[in-house]
C-alpha cells in the first residue's frame, strides 16, 4: 500500500484556520426504551447511543523570513464516547467483601476514546527552484473502557492506551520544467 502524504505549507503572510464539532446526548432523539426492563433496576436501557462526540482542529502558519522560510503548527483533539447497550456501572465494583454483579441505574457504562494530534512543519526555500520540508507529528490516543458489552461490566473491560506515537517526514521538491516536479521524501515513525 502507498500513501501520498502531504503536509500542509506555511505562507508568506499570517493565517490560520479553525474547525470543530461537537454532539451529546441531547442532541438526538430518545426513540429506545425497553419497556419489559422499564422497571426501577433498569430505568433506562441505552442502546449504544452518543454520550459526546467533538472534536476541534485549530491550525496557524506564516513567514519566518518573507520568501525564504515558513511555519505551520496544527492540533487536533478528538473525543468519541458512546452508551453501552444494556450495560451500567457495577455497584460492588472494588469491595472485596462482594462478588456478584449489582447494576448502578444511575451510570451507565460508556466506551470512551480521546486522541490528540499535534503537529509542527517548517518550509525552507533553499534556491529558486529546490523546496525543502521537514514534519514532526505526535499522536496518543485512549481507547478507555474497550470491550465493554452486554454481558462485560465496564470493571472487566480493557483499556488500550497508545501514549505516543511520532513521525518526522523530511521532504524535497524541484520543478524542473513546467512540466516535470521532482520530488522526494521520507518518513520515520
Amino acid at each position: 500500500m502507498r500513501i501520498n502524504f502531504i503536509p500542509r505549507d506555511g505562507g508568506n503572510r499570517f493565517s490560520g484556520t479553525i474547525a470543530g464539532n461537537i454532539a451529546t446526548d441531547g442532541l438526538q432523539p430518545d426513540t429506545f426504551r425497553d419497556v419489559e426492563r422499564g422497571s426501577a433496576t433498569f430505568p433506562d436501557f441505552r442502546a449504544s447511543t452518543v454520550k459526546n462526540n467533538g472534536e476541534i482542529n485549530p491550525g496557524l502558519g506564516g513567514p519566518i523570513v518573507k520568501d525564504r522560510l515558513w511555519y505551520f503548527f496544527s492540533g487536533r483533539y478528538q473525543v468519541a464516547n458512546t452508551y453501552v447497550t444494556g450495560m451500567f456501572h457495577n455497584k460492588n465494583a472494588g469491595n472485596p467483601n462482594a462478588w456478584t454483579y449489582e447494576a448502578d441505574p444511575n451510570r451507565p457504562a460508556t466506551y470512551n476514546r480521546d486522541w490528540h494530534v499535534y503537529q509542527a512543519r517548517f518550509t525552507w526555500q533553499a534556491a529558486p527552484k529546490h523546496k525543502i520540508g521537514i514534519t514532526y507529528d505526535i499522536e496518543d490516543t485512549c481507547t478507555c473502557n474497550s470491550n465493554v458489552g452486554a454481558t462485560t461490566a465496564p470493571e472487566a473491560g480493557s483499556e488500550l492506551n497508545f501514549p505516543l506515537q511520532r513521525f518526522v517526514q523530511l521532504d524535497w521538491t524541484s520543478p524542473v520544467t513546467s512540466r516535470l516536479l521532482v520530488e522526494a521524501s521520507g518518513i520515520h515513525r
